[in-house]
């Protein structure tokens, strides 16, 4: 499995990278239960969610979006190669500073990082694998 994937978005070449598990779970999670402004899931092509979802805080959808832009960097000219620079520091703060006004490329990024990193969740293959590995599970200590 690659852990990174390159995309071009306006003239400029990123590399988005694999979240960790933890991170890839509670965007899962917060997909499945909450409605993402935008309808992210929408571009994602996700349609088996529950339609009685809330909509997501502001607290929320920033700690999404900076999780996920944690995961990207940008090729730049250092000498004569192309290296791939890290986007923000860390939650919130930006490495490149124009992005924090490129709405198409924040939006390109987000979506990419989403796709990359969870759709397949969605999408059955792991999904299934995980409803097989519940069968016969006892969450609560129950008599049969």
């Amino acid at each position: 499995m690659d852990r990174t994937k390159d995309i071009e978005f306006n003239g400029n070449k990123y590399q988005i990278s694999k979240l960790p598990a933890k991170d890839a779970m509670w965007i899962a999670m917060q997909l499945f239960t909450k409605i993402i402004p935008y309808n992210v899931e929408t571009q994602l092509d996700i349609n088996n969610l529950p339609a009685n979802r809330q909509a997501m805080s502001e607290e929320d959808f920033n700690n999404l979006v900076d999780t996920c832009l944690l995961a990207c960097k940008r090729y730049e000219k250092v000498g004569d190669m192309d290296v791939p620079l890290e986007i923000m520091k860390r939650k919130g703060e930006w490495a490149i500073a124009e992005l924090e006004y490129d709405f198409g490329a924040v939006m390109a990024l987000l979506i990419n990082v989403l796709a990359f990193n969870i759709k397949t969740f969605f999408d059955g293959g792991v999904l299934d694998e995980l409803t097989k590995s519940f069968k016969g599970l006892r969450l609560f200590n129950t008599q049969a």
